[in-house]
Formats: C-alpha cells, sequence, structure tokens
C-alpha cells in the first residue's frame, strides 16, 4: 500500500506528539513498532526505540525500518527527533540516507508552539539558551554541547549547513536560492515562530526536499508544504464580514489553488452566472462563496437585511449543492442557512478538534449523509485556520 508520508521516531511519546498533527490535518495515522500487517492509513509511522541504545544499534534499526517504509512508497520521509537533540540524531539520519536516495535533510529542532526555538544553532528553551537550565531539564542524557551542528558533527558523515533566522524573515526567493545551493548535506535551521518552520519547510519542499528532521511543529509544516491530491469538492462558505475573516480567505486564496466568489449583492445575477460557470471546471478543488458586503436597500429592517442576504446565496448555491463533498462554513447563522439548505438532520460530532474549539463533524440524514460539515466562528481562528479546515474537510471526505 502506498503511503503519503512516513514517520520514524525514536520514541513512542515523540511518535504521538507528531502524530497528532498529521491527524489532526486529516490524514489517517498510525503508530507502530517496527514490522507490523500492512497499514491502512496516510500517515505511517514507525517507534524504532533507539533513543538510548548504542549508535550502532540504533542505525541498524533505523535502517531496517527506513526499509520497510519505502516499500510503501511515502512522498515524504520525516525523522522524529528530541527538542533537546538526546539520542542518536545524526546516526539515524545517516541511516535513512544509506537506505534511500536523499541527498539533503532539512533539520530543526525547534518546537516553537512548546516555546523551543533555535537562534544561530543554539538551542533555547522558555527564552533562555539550553545550557543555562540542561541539567534541570534532563541531568542524566543531555548533550555535553548546546550548538545543534556541534552535536551533529560528531555523529554524522554528512556535510552540515546552517540557515540563519535572517534568512528566514526575508523574502521567498531568498529561501529558495539558498536551497538551490545547498542540495547536498544536513540543513540545520533556525526557527523562532510556527510561521517561521512553516515558511522554510515550504520553501525547502518547492525545492525538491523530502526529508525532513524535527519535532512537535514539524509535523504542521510539512501538512502546510504538501499540495494534498484530491478529486473531491469542498464548498467554503463564508458569511462572516469581520477583518479576521477576510485575511483567512486571503491566506486560503494565497496557499492554494480555489475558486473564489465574491458576493457583494450589487451584481447578484453576475455571480450566479459566474457560479454556473466555474463549477467542477475551474481546475481547483476548494470553491470559497465569500459574502462580502451588506445589500444597500433603504427603509428596511436589519432582521429583513439577513433574510434577503441568507436568500440570496441560498438560491445562488442551491442549483449546484450537488457537486461537493464537503462544506465548511464561518459564523453560526451562515452555517445554520447552509444546514437548512442541505436538508439534513443534524451533525455527528467526532473527538478530534481541527482547531481550538471546531471539532471535525459530518452531516446526519438526507442527500449529504457523512459529508464534512466544519463550522468556525467568524471572527475567531489564527491566519490559517480556513485552509487547515478546508484541508480537513477534504481529506475527510469518503
Amino acid at each position: 500500500m502506498t503511503i503519503q508520508i512516513g514517520v520514524l521516531a525514536d520514541d513512542l511519546s515523540g511518535g504521538m506528539n507528531i502524530g497528532v498533527e498529521f491527524a489532526q490535518d486529516g490524514y489517517l495515522t498510525q503508530v507502530i513498532h517496527h514490522e507490523q500487517p500492512e497499514p491502512a492509513c496516510d500517515v505511517l509511522i514507525i517507534n524504532t526505540d533507539t533513543r538510548n541504545l548504542s549508535p550502532k544499534k540504533a542505525f541498524a534499526i533505523v535502517q531496517n525500518s527506513a526499509r520497510t517504509l519505502r516499500t510503501h512508497s511515502p512522498k515524504v520521509f520525516v525523522k522524529k527527533i528530541d527538542s533537546l537533540m538526546r539520542g542518536n540524531i545524526g546516526q539515524e539520519i545517516d541511516a535513512v540516507i544509506v537506505e534511500s536516495d536523499f541527498r539533503c535533510v532539512l533539520l530543526t529542532p525547534a518546537a516553537p508552539k512548546l516555546m523551543r526555538q533555535v537562534f544561530n544553532g543554539y538551542i533555547h528553551v522558555d527564552g533562555k539558551p539550553l545550557k543555562a537550565n540542561n541539567t534541570a531539564l534532563d541531568p542524566l542524557s543531555m548533550p555535553a554541547a548546546t550548538h545543534v551542528g556541534e552535536i551533529l558533527s560528531g555523529q554524522t558523515q554528512h556535510h552540515i549547513h546552517h540557515l540563519d533566522i535572517g534568512l528566514i524573515q526575508q523574502e521567498e526567493p531568498v529561501l529558495s536560492r539558498f536551497f538551490a545551493e545547498h542540495s547536498d548535506g544536513l540543513i540545520i535551521t533556525d526557527c523562532a515562530t510556527q510561521d517561521d518552520l512553516n515558511q522554510v519547510v515550504a520553501a525547502a519542499y518547492r525545492q525538491g526536499v523530502r526529508f525532513f528532521a524535527g519535532t512537535y511543529g514539524m509535523g504542521e509544516a510539512v501538512c502546510h508544504a504538501i499540495e494534498f491530491e484530491s478529486t473531491t469538492q469542498i464548498l467554503v462558505l463564508v458569511g462572516s464580514m469581520s477583518a479576521v475573516a477576510q485575511e483567512q480567505v486571503k491566506f486560503l486564496q494565497s496557499h492554494t489553488s480555489v475558486t473564489l466568489i465574491q458576493l457583494d449583492f450589487d451584481n447578484v445575477q453576475d455571480v450566479r452566472e459566474y457560479f454556473k460557470v466555474k463549477g467542477r471546471s475551474s481546475g481547483s478543488n476548494i470553491t470559497i462563496l465569500h459574502i462580502s458586503a451588506t445589500p444597500l436597500l433603504s427603509d428596511i429592517t436589519q432582521d429583513e437585511s439577513s433574510h434577503y442576504i441568507e436568500t440570496t446565496w441560498q438560491a445562488i448555491l442551491a442549483p449546484h449543492l450537488e457537486q461537493f463533498d464537503g462544506f465548511v462554513a464561518t459564523g453560526g447563522t451562515t452555517a445554520q442557512g447552509l444546514m437548512t439548505l442541505l436538508d439534513c438532520d443534524g451533525l455527528r460530532l467526532e473527538s478530534r478538534e481541527l482547531i481550538a474549539g471546531v471539532p471535525f463533524a459530518r452531516i446526519q440524514g438526507g442527500q449529504f449523509d457523512s459529508c464534512p460539515f466544519i463550522i468556525k466562528p467568524g471572527s475567531q481562528g489564527n491566519l490559517d485556520s480556513l485552509y487547515r479546515l478546508a484541508r480537513a474537510a477534504m481529506r475527510g471526505t469518503k
């Protein structure tokens, strides 16, 4: 069976905390020990349990596990490493390279959401250099050095390059040029924020890098970098006119192929015709219908205006609903109106939260039974929230 992403983790907790990032993005994720029956998943994580073994034993086990992953032809390899650089990181990376045709690996122990960052190659924890509190974190197994390159230099046979935070925070062509000029060996990257990590992984991926080594946060970055291949069609209905929602629409539009249809009520008929023409022939998997203005009608109440808005977008959408396999709606009123239009009995919530306060849900009853239906409050979420929800809906279609 072909999988999307293969992950090698040197301990079980590490496999779990990167695995949840893939699961949150909608990938079916499985964690196993060494050889197991044929997996039925998108992301296969093998726990090699090698962190406390000798370098020689760790190399042999990881090489064998990498061979197992290769039989499933993953598009991307990820080596889950410890954020404090404990274990046999260099030797295990070398084992993967020996068993594959990778020439380059992008590596960082940064987990910005856990306040673990890398500046000038040095690990910082909770805003302090690692060397200032390393014994408090783990007095028994901390590496002697705190510079990532220095630690790895005694563990790997490959060239080590350093990607400075200053380069990461420049325009995208600078990053692309860096990866084009450093196409082999280990690239250690600084990282201050999750956005830094997402940006540098995406730039590396665009330049052909398919082997990444990192900790919590690397899963999200890899998910952002990979363009999900699917024939399913998702409708994103944005009924909120908040500045937050508008910026989320812009982010979604700039990070994947979408059909954006804006409803401003001055050209309702034009929008209706545009919707007919686009449909499945647009070449994109995501259609955004963005209610971007209020109707300029005089002498009506707010309730009457809201009713006019809802009945207008419902009339535009109704003839085209059958082309969609999943739905994302922003704003409770908008979501309720879409549920009414879909003529379903309700929603079945799954236990996973896609972003804070937003569960994955499926439609119950009616023509669209079991289709994903995800609701986000209009003014809430981060810049990438709509992007993440649309991808989750796409992967959750059956």
